[in-house]
């Protein structure tokens, strides 16, 4: 006769799954929401810098930029105040000096452009 084993099912397999379950179920009802959403998947996703950038060219005119021109998908919890404006001075040769706005203190500093 063929016996057939059965198995229990465990305290750390049962906890093993409702975390796994956890994990996966609360992102997905969070798609529905508007984002970013907390405990999402696409948390970082509406994220913007900490900071407003505009750039001086050389005849004068200032334009203000958005860093997700030159960073793709910026970040809050990245600083990029220090690393974007040298960036921006090496790739546009017509640019005198970046003005960096930074939000969360009001402070306003500004990055010369070596010529």
């Amino acid at each position: 006769m063929i016996q057939r084993h059965r198995r229990k099912l465990s305290i750390p397999t049962i906890l093993i799954v409702v975390f796994l379950a956890i994990q996966i179920a609360i992102p997905a009802a969070a798609l529905s929401l508007p984002r970013p959403a907390r405990f999402s998947w696409q948390m970082y996703a509406g994220v913007r810098t900490k900071a407003d950038f505009t750039i001086v060219r050389n005849d004068g005119s200032e334009h203000e930029i958005d860093p997700s021109d030159y960073l793709g998908n910026p970040r809050l919890d990245i600083d990029v105040t220090d690393s974007l404006p040298v960036f921006i001075c090496l790739n546009e040769p017509d640019v005198a000096l970046v003005r960096i706005d930074e939000l969360l203190s009001d402070k306003v500093t500004e990055h010369r452009c070596e010529p």
